[in-house]
């Protein structure tokens, strides 16, 4: 037998009490792992920054001038903090949901950077497509438009006294699209995004918190990706390396091996410095932040993470609470509303 709405509410109340105690909980806990998480992310960045140019790049660090390295180090140090602020923001960004469907008409729009001004020139060049389409017609039917054109002026003639009468609606039908003549399709820009919620029950928390953790990972990327282009402009990581090939070898599973946390080696092939088609092979160390191995590598970072851990279990097991308890109410309701209209016949 199903609960009755008034004890399904009373329990959901229960499960909104404990998920406001868990938010506090969760904000003070989450926000201490993020900030002790960018202290250890420059740190990383520093160190593997650090063995590139002395370990594995050490001629080439040696050939920069000195101004060239202290560049070189403030830049990897920007980087760093920069990064460090973004993860301590990571808690106020809203919730994202779903982007709405986009209309038929927007495919161009996904396929093409168009700007205000090509889209203007498109819609006018399918307009005088349109003008030419229906010039051709007008030449084919040129006999039926010559005899509606006198039977028009034949109008006029007998109708002048009507004429300042006709004039706005005579206005109003030249306003109007004739049927025959469908309007084209022109794409459209994609409205601005509206902004996102914030979490209300613990369902939409657990999103919450899954796209906090998918913009740590891509913040760790886009941070190695930067590192990496700035050391090869300077000169340490080989400028002849595809930036290509570098990006989808940080996409890979594997962790590094015989290397320190953080780093990537490659075996890139390349062509010969001859300018034969003989080709050779190039070892590329580089930079590739993970979280995993930066929580592993500082041990304040992987108290908290146990911290974090642990306060997963309560949301998933509020999660589940809530899940169940919203079904139990609309069963609930939906026998309300059927008690509510049913009726027997008399006699």
């Amino acid at each position: 037998m199903s609960k009755s709405l008034q004890k399904v509410e009373q329990e959901l109340g229960a499960i909104a009490t404990q998920f406001a105690a868990f938010e506090s909980q969760f904000q003070n806990q989450y926000q201490q792992y993020l900030a002790t998480l960018g202290q250890a992310t420059q740190n990383q960045l520093t160190l593997v920054t650090y063995q590139i140019c002395t370990r594995s790049y050490p001629q080439e660090f040696l050939a920069l001038s000195p101004g060239a390295r202290e560049k070189l180090q403030q830049g990897i140090r920007q980087l760093g903090q920069t990064a460090a602020a973004e993860l301590e923001n990571i808690l106020s960004q809203p919730l994202e949901t779903a982007p709405p469907p986009k209309p038929k008409g927007s495919r161009l729009l996904d396929k093409l950077p168009i700007t205000p001004e090509q889209l203007q020139r498109l819609k006018e060049k399918l307009l005088q497509q349109r003008e030419t389409e229906r010039e051709q017609t007008e030449r084919k039917d040129n006999a039926e438009i010559q005899f509606i054109a006198i039977a028009a002026d034949l109008a006029d003639l007998n109708f002048d006294d009507d004429d300042d009468e006709d004039e706005p609606e005579k206005a109003e039908f030249a306003d109007q699209e004739l049927p025959s003549d469908p309007p084209v399709e022109i794409p459209e820009p994609a409205p601005p995004e509206e902004p996102g919620q914030f979490p209300t029950n613990p369902l939409e928390f657990a999103q919450w918190w899954q796209q906090r953790e998918e913009a740590i990972a891509a913040l760790l990327h886009r941070l190695s990706s930067q590192a990496n282009q700035l050391l090869q402009r300077q000169g340490i990581l080989n400028r002849k390396l595809p930036p290509p090939i570098l990006e989808a070898a940080m996409q890979a599973e594997e962790g590094s091996i015989g290397q320190a946390p953080n780093l990537i080696n490659l075996l890139v092939e390349s062509e010969s410095e001859q300018g034969d088609d003989a080709e050779g092979v190039m070892q590329v160390t580089a930079v590739r932040l993970r979280l995993a191995e930066i929580e592993f590598a500082d041990p304040t970072v992987a108290i908290y993470q146990s911290k974090v851990r642990e306060l997963r279990g309560q949301l998933q097991k509020l999660a589940k609470q809530y899940q169940g308890l919203q079904r139990e109410k609309a069963i609930a309701e939906a026998e309300a509303a059927w008690r509510a209209s049913w009726y027997e016949p008399k006699g």
